[in-house]
């Protein structure tokens, strides 16, 4: 076993070296070892080295030369296998000689474009701000008609594709996509009251820090007939459902109203 730098930390290493030797030989090389036993002598003799290269200056010398080899280090560091199968592995230089089409990682790995097309899309592995892009290449901004449920035919919703329902997850985060894209034309108050119930219970909680519910997510709403609201036939202290529905949607940013011009003013006078 070699002597250490520092002669006052020989005795630390040699016992490390020992326990180290011992531990790789009858344990790691069997398969039997769960955890590196001499971690804390490692830890010790690491402590009595860095002490000692501090005391004499050494450790500065070694930062400098660290930084004035900054660049170089990065570009020998670079890897220099492209993976191209599950074990299979070619160097750079063979890759770039068989003009083969390579993908670099964020982290430096590389790969060639032909094993990562043959491996499955782990599309729940993505952030999900990256998740929530792509799925809005699958949705189409389109119009939904809002109705009292099944009285001018059957109930009708917000048709989502059947991959959608793999995870509760991936739901959520097509359900926000697929509300901001869909402009609702809400056409009575029985089907406005049935809509904020269903938004009410779209939880978007657990994909996105901005949106609590469906009415954080709705971008746009249309109402055909917002000045029939029936005021005469109700209290005057009764809500209207249709501006209820506005001031919960927060994220609103387009609303329509078709008004009746008849209606505008008091036909009295």
């Amino acid at each position: 076993m070699s002597a250490s730098l520092a002669t006052e930390c020989n005795e630390v290493k040699e016992r490390y070296d020992t326990c180290f030797l011992k531990w790789y030989s009858e344990k790691y090389l069997r398969n039997t070892a769960t955890t590196d036993e001499c971690e804390p002598l490692f830890r010790q003799y690491k402590t009595c080295l860095t002490k000692a290269l501090k005391d004499r200056g050494i450790d500065q010398m070694l930062e400098e030369a660290r930084a004035d080899n900054k660049e170089n280090d990065a570009e020998y560091m670079k890897p220099s296998f492209v993976q191209d199968g599950p074990n299979t592995w070619f160097t750079k230089e063979f890759a770039a000689n068989a003009k083969l089409d390579i993908v670099e990682f964020g982290d430096g790995t590389l790969a060639t474009l032909q094993f990562l097309r043959s491996q499955p899309f782990n599309l729940m592995g993505l952030p999900a701000e990256l998740r929530l892009r792509i799925l809005s290449y699958l949705v189409e901004a389109t119009r939904l008609d809002v109705y009292t449920r099944g009285r001018l035919g059957p109930p009708q919703g917000m048709k989502l594709p059947s991959i959608v329902y793999a995870t509760k997850t991936l739901r959520a985060q097509y359900l926000l996509v697929a509300i901001a894209n869909t402009t609702f034309r809400v056409h009575n108050g029985p089907g406005n009251t049935q809509f904020q119930e269903w938004l009410t219970n779209t939880d978007l909680t657990d994909v996105s820090q901005h949106h609590k519910d469906g009415f954080d997510a709705v971008k746009a709403l249309e109402f055909p007939y917002f000045s029939r609201f029936p005021h005469q036939a109700l209290a005057s202290d009764v809500p209207n459902s249709d501006v209820k529905l506005m001031l919960r949607c927060k994220n609103i940013e387009s609303v329509r109203m078709n008004w009746v011009g008849s209606t505008l003013f008091d036909q009295a006078n």
